[in-house]
């Protein structure tokens, strides 16, 4: 004997798994202040580089999947200034190492450098990223560079408590530099997002990631 479901009814047994499927989303902004006995004169300028970091995972049936984890330092102006240095602490790997992405041309962690003595009474780097010689001048005014780690995860948390630190290397028009870091606990937001915005997909600053 043939059985009939109601077309209903097989649509929602179809979509049952999927109700077990939630988006776990963060994000946060962060300032960057000069670092402690640098010349305190930077601190003029330090409103306009904003460190943001955004993360994605969803909870399948129970299994968490991690998808994507990035950060961005963006420099909003006025002032003409570049970063042409960025120091990362992160002795978990959760972030460095990963793709490099943004408008501020070529960044490379295998081209020599002297760390300051102002960020290393901060943190000691585990990785430096320095602007590439004739591909790039730095992260200028309206520029932004940044990491994006494929299947990566808890960034903005590590951000948050300070075990993954940041660093700036900003040089001036008249040659001056200065060193920032950036500052922990921004007050990150949070958010679940159900199976409706899996099927819209998450819509970013940068593009669009499912």
């Amino acid at each position: 004997m043939r059985v009939q479901v109601p077309f209903v009814i097989a649509l929602g047994l179809f979509l049952m798994p999927l109700a077990h499927a939630v988006q776990t989303d963060a994000e946060a902004t962060f300032a960057f202040e000069i670092v402690p006995g640098d010349d305190h004169s930077g601190n003029r300028i330090a409103d306009q580089f904003v460190l943001e970091a955004t993360e994605h995972a969803r909870d399948l049936n129970g299994v968490f999947e991690p998808r994507f984890a990035e950060f961005a330092i963006s420099n909003i102006g006025p002032v003409p200034c570049a970063v042409t240095e960025v120091f990362i602490y992160d002795p978990n790997h959760i972030i460095v190492y990963a793709a490099k992405f943004g408008t501020a041309g070529a960044f490379s962690d295998f081209l020599p450098v002297t760390v300051p003595n102002s960020i290393l009474n901060a943190f000691t780097p585990t990785d430096t990223y320095v602007a590439v010689p004739g591909s790039s001048t730095g992260i200028s005014p309206g520029t932004y560079w940044g990491l994006d780690q494929d299947l990566g995860y808890g960034i903005v948390e590590a951000l948050d408590t300070g075990s993954v630190k940041i660093g700036l290397l900003v040089e001036r028009s008249d040659g001056q530099t200065h060193t920032y870091i950036n500052v922990a606990d921004a007050g990150s937001t949070f958010s679940l997002m159900g199976p409706a915005m899996l099927a819209l997909g998450l819509l970013r600053r940068k593009w669009v990631r499912v």
